[in-house]
């Protein structure tokens, strides 16, 4: 039995993974926009952001007590980002405006978990990670005036709560 021992390693890891989200929102007079601009009384909002594939490669540090490993993790992570958005305003003059962006981003992980040894091979492993990536800027460009155009900044984050089994080589 080890108690108090520092173990330190590293860990990369890849995962395909099919997340979406949609958000909607009705938001009127946004800083003060249609104030100063008196053709908009409000807009609405549609947007959706996926993850296609991502991965770490992380350090990973933590102290042994008897079988058990409590471990914190940090290090970078990468992915493919896909974001979309639509803007319907209101008002004197109404106006639609879309737009997409896919691209690779770069990012952080951070997290921690706790492993347990079942035997000299294999172990049980619980972890949490936050995934974040650059934030991305999509321009939505209105269908009536493609010199109307309006930007929209999507934060790019997961969370994630694995439960696996390890074999040792």
């Amino acid at each position: 039995m080890t108690y108090g021992a520092l173990l330190v390693g590293a860990e990369a890891d890849f995962n395909y993974v099919s997340r979406k989200s949609n958000a909607a929102s009705a938001v009127f007079d946004p800083a003060g926009f249609y104030a100063t601009t008196p053709a908009y009384t409000g807009y609405d909002t549609v947007s959706g952001r996926k993850a296609e594939w991502f991965g770490t490669v992380r350090a990973r540090a933590g102290f042994t007590f008897d079988r058990v490993l409590f471990y914190a993790t940090g290090g970078l992570a990468y992915g493919q980002v896909g974001n979309a958005g639509s803007l319907v305003t209101t008002g004197a003059v109404d106006t639609f405006a879309a737009g997409s962006t896919t691209s690779n981003r770069f990012g952080y992980a951070l997290g921690g978990g706790i492993e347990y040894a079942l035997n000299d091979m294999w172990t049980l492993k619980g972890e949490y990670l936050h995934v974040h990536f650059k934030d991305t800027t999509t321009v939505l460009t209105s269908v009536t005036d493609p010199n109307l155009q309006f930007t929209a900044r999507t934060k790019n984050s997961l969370n994630l709560v694995r439960l696996g089994v390890n074999m040792r080589f």
